[in-house]
């Protein structure tokens, strides 16, 4: 949803409403009218950057704590989630033009859309291989608001060595502060320009209709999983509160991953089934007379 359709469900409420006296009950029945009104898609998005803007107030040391943490947001109607493979994903990066390598690093350290273009080259650690996620940036009514991530954490997220070289070849020589994704103009990148500017005619020249951004995350869980990732590992890669959020979103993934497991453990069991032989001149019958006779069942 545009940036600006979000800020007017927002400010009718709020914009009047001094810092201090915004508390978690008014949070929460504003959700509750928002999501009758405006469907629960719209009513979690506007949420989000009322919580985003309260950070910032906290930051600032303006509010001793956020008052809408803890609000519970409606849920979502269950949809059908795209995982790209790894050639498509590679083609869609490609029709990216200069945010090739951003598409890729969405798509395979699965890294949410304002959390990718919040990184700086401090954040890029080549030696280990890692990206440490400590910010993301959202717009509210045409400005750039900067919160800490959807789990009010950091978080540190494995990169692929070939992926890690390109990073490093992008952001050598440039200041740690600095942003290793920008605009043409070397701005910060605003979601709504850049799905009009780059997404939509990537994803036009891929021949992937309707795939969103948030389809890369869904990718990198995907391809994650499919190279033996556990649950664990791939809940501390997308940042998730907690490893049951994982399975929620990704259950069905990791169904098929427990097929493979049980295909590895058969051809483990099946040479040495093979090598077992019966004791000779020993039935079935009397093997079980025996144990019982002994005592041994």
């Amino acid at each position: 949803m545009a940036p600006v359709q979000t800020a007017t469900s927002v400010l009718p409420r709020w914009e009047s409403v001094s810092l201090v006296a915004v508390n978690y009950a008014d949070v929460a029945g504003w959700v509750g009218e928002l999501s009758e009104r405006v469907g629960p898609f719209r009513c979690r998005k506007a949420a989000m950057l009322l919580r985003a803007v309260l950070d910032s107030a906290v930051r600032d040391q303006r509010l001793p704590r956020n008052p809408s943490v803890g609000v519970r947001l409606p849920r979502l109607p269950e949809q059908e989630k795209r995982f790209l493979t790894l050639a498509e994903l590679v083609g869609l990066a490609g029709a990216a033009g200069r945010d090739r390598l951003m598409v890729l690093v969405m798509g395979v350290c699965g890294l949410r859309f304002g959390e990718v273009v919040a990184l700086r080259v401090g954040c890029v650690d080549a030696i280990r291989g890692r990206l440490i996620v400590r910010a993301s940036v959202s717009e509210v009514g045409g400005h750039v608001v900067w919160s800490t991530p959807k789990s009010h954490q950091s978080r540190q997220v494995p990169v692929p060595a070939s992926l890690m070289v390109q990073l490093s070849v992008a952001i050598r020589g440039r200041a740690a502060d600095e942003l290793v994704f920008t605009s043409k103009e070397g701005a910060t990148i605003r979601a709504g320009n850049w799905r009009r500017r780059v997404w939509d005619r990537a994803v036009a020249a891929s021949g992937l209709e309707s795939l969103t951004p948030h389809d890369l995350r869904h990718t990198a869980a995907s391809l994650a999983i499919s190279s033996g990732a556990s649950v664990k590992h791939i809940q501390r890669m997308l940042g998730h509160k907690d490893a049951s959020m994982t399975l929620n979103v990704y259950a069905s993934l990791f169904e098929d991953d427990l097929d493979l497991v049980g295909q590895r453990i058969d051809g483990l069991l099946a040479p040495l089934a093979a090598s077992v032989r019966p004791v000779e001149g020993l039935s079935a019958a009397s093997a079980k007379t025996r144990r019982t006779e002994t005592g041994v069942d």
